[in-house]
This record gives structure tokens, sequence and C-alpha cells, in this order.
């Protein structure tokens, strides 16, 4: 049976790959809604404050630039862990 510190450690571990997990999931997402628009590829990284005005501009539809905005949001809250 491990000790205390070996369990919070394993704990702390579990979280960050799931956070990990749940990070990339919403990157790809993001990146799967402008890929099904056709919008051109965006030069910068689309995960910074600078990628997000980015991604408000990109020419897509209303519907579907909520979804990019909820997803980055979602991010932003994941990356503040």
């Amino acid at each position: 049976m491990p000790d205390e510190e070996t369990e919070r450690l394993r704990r702390v571990v579990a979280e960050r790959v799931q956070l990990v997990s749940q990070m990339t999931r919403l990157k790809n997402r993001i990146h799967s809604v402008l890929h099904a628009n056709l919008t051109p590829p965006y030069n910068a990284s689309l995960f910074t404050k600078r990628g997000r005005k980015g991604l408000e501009a990109q020419p897509v539809e209303q519907d579907q630039r909520r979804v990019i905005l909820r997803h980055a949001s979602e991010l932003a809250v994941a990356n503040s862990n």
C-alpha cells in the first residue's frame, strides 16, 4: 500500500493528464470547425491572446463562431488552472 505522499502525487499526475487531454480535445475541435469551414491557415498560434482575436475574425457563420469561441473560452479556463 503506497504512503499518503505517493497517493497525493498520483492524484496530481492524474489530474494533470486529464487537464492536458481536455485542452488537446478543445484545440482539436477548434481546428476541426475551422477546417470544415475551409478557413485559410492562421500563421500564428490560435491559442494566445492575439490568436483569440484571430479566431474572432475568422470568416465563418455565426453559429460556428459561437462554437469556436465557446471552446476557446473553455480552453482559457483550463489554462488558468
